[in-house]
């Protein structure tokens, strides 16, 4: 706990040293010298709170069973940063499908155009659309399963999250469903069946 505070003092000094050469307008090199040392005691910070979070000497720890428990302040910030990265990977990952979708209406022989045409034509003829069908469907595809699983799951170098599974039923991700359903409106007469 005392390596942080100290961390936290010399960050506090960075902090303050680069808001000097701020003010004085000429030392752009060594005010950015500064932040960058102070982002990587950020980064040193968060690990060593990370640690400290999920070490088994936590205050509030059950040795009848051996698990570390957490104290409502310590399980809040957890909760509190792991919504804020759901959010953040979510909508990162809307501007991915946005900005790809309309190329793959455009080009209908890729695996994931594909995929998507397959799963909005059945669901034109189903209501519910299990894995199966779709796979069925997209039977001359070499690799359905990698590129299925690439459009359902978040990713860096996914196709883009298009499709959300649960229960064995395959629908459309909740926050690009509509906006794929008004491009597939547009393109479907000029789809290749």
């Amino acid at each position: 706990m005392q390596n942080i505070i100290t961390k936290f003092s010399k960050l506090k000094d960075n902090l303050e040293s680069v808001a000097f050469l701020i003010s004085k307008g000429n030392s752009e090199q060594e005010a950015h010298s500064k932040i960058v040392q102070g982002l990587v005691l950020l980064s040193q910070i968060e690990s060593e709170c990370k640690s400290l979070l999920s070490d088994k000497n936590l205050p509030g720890k059950d040795t009848s069973k051996g698990k570390a428990t957490l104290t409502e302040r310590q399980q809040n910030y957890v909760n509190v940063k792991s919504s804020a990265n759901r959010a953040n990977k979510a909508e990162i990952e809307v501007k991915k499908v946005k900005r790809r979708i309309p190329k793959w209406f455009k080009n209908p022989g890729q695996c994931n155009s594909t995929i998507l045409y397959a799963f909005l034509m059945l669901s034109e003829k189903h209501d519910r659309i299990i894995p199966q069908m779709l796979r069925t469907e997209c039977s001359a595809l070499s690799d359905f399963d990698g590129n299925y699983n690439q459009m359902k799951n978040f990713g860096e170098k996914n196709h883009g999250k298009v499709f959300e599974e649960a229960n064995g039923i395959i629908t459309l991700w909740e926050p690009v469903k509509k906006y794929i359903l008004e491009l597939y409106k547009q393109h479907k007469g000029s789809l290749h069946n």
